[in-house]
């Protein structure tokens, strides 16, 4: 999967081949891109970097195909429907236009909102090419998720708390 930062479901292998598959070298693709080989070089390597969602559309582009092609299917969540539409969460709030905040879809994407307004699930199903379904899905993804990670910390406040 990507990195931290990059791509959500960041598949590398995806990379090379699409772009052998287009007849370009790492140095074409870097050239047509205007970033450097060595950037290509750590997106195409397992464990490398991941590039930023936004940057997927040009990268899809420059070979022909989409940026869901570089996200592995069985990512979930929020960040894998937004890397699968190549977007920065910017984007997707200037897309939206429901007046959910950026702050607001970030706390969406970890998880920390609980309750997604049925406006907001149409309007990011759009968006991101998606069914409401899909957006509900991954919504619930990254609640249980945000949950798994909670209890951690419960836990040190509560042993915190007691002593």
């Amino acid at each position: 999967m990507g990195s931290r930062s990059g791509a959500h479901g960041w598949l590398p292998h995806a990379l090379s081949q699409a772009r052998r598959d287009a007849g370009l070298t790492q140095t074409d693709l870097a050239r047509q891109l205007k970033i450097s080989r060595q950037m290509i070089v750590r997106y195409e390597t397992q464990g490398g970097a991941a590039p930023a969602a936004e940057k997927l559309r040009p990268l899809a582009q420059a070979l022909g195909t989409s940026p869901s092609a570089f996200i592995d299917p069985q990512a979930q969540g929020m960040a894998a429907l937004r890397a699968r539409a190549g977007l920065s969460q910017q984007q997707v709030i200037e897309q939206m236009r429901t007046g959910l905040s950026l702050q607001a879809y970030r706390g969406v994407e970890s998880g920390r909102i609980t309750r997604l307004r049925p406006m907001d699930a149409q309007a990011l199903a759009e968006v991101f090419g998606a069914t409401e379904q899909d957006v509900q899905a991954a919504h619930d993804h990254d609640l249980a998720r945000s949950r798994r990670q909670a209890p951690t910390s419960h836990r040190a406040a509560e042993d915190t708390a007691s002593t």
